[in-house]
């Protein structure tokens, strides 16, 4: 795992060696750095800074040069398939120096430009520069687990694995893209391309850019999910599942250094132990995070503990406490913009724990988006039928009768759920669905937003982004309910929001982690199954629990899923009200100009007397001002 960086007639090679110097948590086991003047005048700079897993000699030094000395690469990510791509380009004649993937992949490019990237398997984010047709490749994985950001202008280019590594560059101008701030209150993410700085651009899940002659000349999709279906056998196709997963692990196993597991007794993390150890020729380590007896609602350790024994792993745990106040800076800076999920939190902790043992860790993130496994996936199951109901029953009766339903911040969501459900259904299915997976609707930003800030600038609709997502499942023939959110998940919440926190926060503390669940195989193979056999009845993950039902005891299949959620509602109301007091006073949000005090002063009385959980929205506002401090006030 690595921070790449490049720049084209921008800055120079002192500012280059800053925006590498940027990324040293992503990679402090080497760094380099090169640069040229082309014959037409064009300067190109790539900085490269390595975390060393595969090949841990001086062979893997970047940027990589191509024999002909025609092609130079930074890469960032893990090629599992680079052996049998290295057998198969050595068979035709290369050459390589080293034992490494990046060196795969630029012989690869060499000859097949793009069509390169249809043969990786794995996570990547890279940049290859062309110097005999001065032009740079810029690409994504498929899932979007590797970062890329970019900007360009005047003949002019960065790219970078972060934000702030662009922002090195001086005469970058930091100016909030507004659009993308309504984006972050929707969301607590920014969805691509924006960020939330104006005219820096993140790249997309399964994209590639092409930049010559000064400007972007390409910007295309090479991988999107598949539209057909997989019928068989029910047997074989559990057997076809747990072969996937096998496989999975197996390839993310390969490495030069330890490497280890995070659990957390859920179905996902335990499955991924499980398949590791059957593989393992010694005990794995594993490592888990718990809230202790204050917050038990949210603690999972003793369900991870079973697991580690029922395996013989050597178990570590932290206990962590609230301690958001002083770590709240650091989550900000590994973001470089606002991001709301407040799990981001756990994960930096529970990373910076890890390294200390290992330096690679396999996690169960994309289980719940791959299998079925929100409540969301059930409402999505159970809507059609609802939906049959008569209408003054759904519309008139039933939804009034939940509008008495009680909220509870308290941790416990199955009323809300259930409120979520009865009233989402009286809107069309797209739009119940983004009410499910929202924050801030647009009712309530209308009422956050001063008048004044509103006549800035006219924002999109909000959830237009899900809202394309969705267009482009129904185009591709998706005719389930079901399937279109699995695809719109997949696309969305997984790795916007999951896989942004879980890179951003385990790289902050130089650790990588590997999420064999995202496998591109395994994830076009499980989401052209049936529905049915995602979520049988009220079984969720139903195919997943029948492949590994050898794997797991029953208490970890048959346990009702938690989440992996710190308990941010109990910390808001006795940990960090001091914090809160100074983030969003009066005065400090009249400063700032955009929301109406009023309104945040009435989801602060929601929340603390416990008629409501609004922890999140309050969270999503603390992380912005903590946000805009850093970057804006500076």
């Amino acid at each position: 795992m690595c921070g790449i960086a490049g720049a084209i007639n921008w800055g120079t090679r002192e500012l280059l060696h800053e925006m590498t110097q940027s990324l040293a948590h992503r990679g402090r086991d080497d760094s380099g750095l090169w640069d040229e003047v082309s014959a037409d005048g064009t300067w190109i700079g790539l900085g490269h800074r390595r975390l060393s897993i595969l090949d841990l000699s001086s062979a893997g030094h970047q940027p990589m040069f191509s024999e002909s000395g025609r092609f130079s690469i930074v890469f960032n990510g893990e090629i599992y398939n680079f052996k049998e791509l290295r057998a198969e380009l050595a068979s035709e004649g290369c050459r390589f120096k080293s034992n490494t993937d990046t060196e795969v992949v630029l012989h690869l490019y060499e000859r097949l430009k793009e069509g390169c990237l249809d043969r990786l398997r794995g996570m990547f984010a890279f940049g290859i520069w062309d110097r005999q047709e001065q032009s740079l490749f810029l690409a994504q994985d498929r899932l979007g687990i590797k970062p890329l950001y970019y900007t360009e202008q005047d003949n002019r280019l960065l790219f970078a694995s972060e934000l702030k590594a662009i922002l090195r560059q001086p005469d970058f101008e930091r100016q909030m893209d507004l659009q993308a701030l309504d984006d972050y209150l929707t969301y607590l993410y920014i969805p691509p391309p924006l960020t939330i700085f104006k005219g820096v651009r993140k790249l997309s899940p399964g994209h590639y850019l092409l930049w010559r002659g000064g400007k972007i000349v390409k910007c295309e999709r090479y991988w999107e999910l598949p539209t057909g279906t997989i019928d068989g056998d029910e047997a074989d196709l559990v057997n076809e599942v747990r072969s996937l997963l096998e496989e999975s692990v197996r390839l993310r196993m390969i490495s030069d250094v330890p490497l280890g597991a995070f659990l957390s007794g859920g179905v996902d993390s335990s499955t991924i132990v499980g398949l590791m150890a059957r593989q393992a020729s010694r005990p794995i380590k594993t490592f888990s995070i718990g809230f202790g007896q204050q917050t038990k609602l949210y603690d999972e350790l003793a369900y991870a503990r079973q697991v580690a024994e029922y395996y013989g792993t050597d178990h570590q745990e932290i206990v962590v406490e609230p301690d958001a106040v002083n770590l709240l800076p650091s989550i900000v800076e590994g973001f470089d913009e606002p991001f709301g999920n407040p799990t981001s939190l756990l994960v930096y902790l529970l990373s910076e724990f890890t390294r200390d043992h290992v330096s690679v860790a396999l996690a169960g993130d994309g289980g719940d988006e791959v299998f079925g496994g929100y409540p969301r996936y059930k409402g999505a199951a159970l809507s059609p039928g609802y939906r049959k109901l008569p209408g003054w029953l759904r519309n008139s009766v039933l939804n009034k009768l939940a509008g008495f339903i009680p909220e509870s911040s308290r941790g416990r969501h199955g009323f809300r759920r259930i409120k979520e459900f009865v009233q989402g259904n009286t809107m069309n299915p797209e739009d119940m669905y983004c009410s499910w997976v929202g924050y801030y609707t647009s009712e309530m930003k209308q009422q956050l937003y001063q008048p004044e800030f509103l006549a800035q600038g006219e924002m999109q609709e909000s959830n237009l982004f899900l809202k394309r997502l969705f267009a482009d499942s129904k185009k591709r023939s998706r005719n389930s309910f079901f399937d279109q959110i699995t695809a719109v998940d997949l696309q969305s919440f997984l790795p916007h929001n999951l896989l942004t926190y879980t890179d951003r926060m385990s790289m902050a503390h130089n650790l990588e982690v590997r999420v064999p669940f995202t496998d591109h195989k395994l994830v076009e193979f499980v989401t052209q199954l049936p529905p049915a056999l995602r979520l049988k009845g009220f079984q969720d993950k139903y195919i997943l629990k029948q492949a590994v039902r050898d794997l797991l005891p029953d208490t970890i299949l048959k346990r009702k899923k938690l989440g992996f959620n710190p308990p941010m509602a109990h910390w808001l109301n006795e940990d960090l009200t001091e914090v809160l007091r100074d983030c969003l006073s009066e005065r400090v949000i009249n400063d700032r100009g955009y929301f109406r005090y009023e309104s945040i002063a009435s989801l602060l009385h929601l929340h603390s007397s416990g008629q409501r959980d609004v922890s999140l929205h309050i969270w999503a506002l603390l992380v912005l001002e903590i946000w805009q401090r850093k970057y804006l006030d500076r």
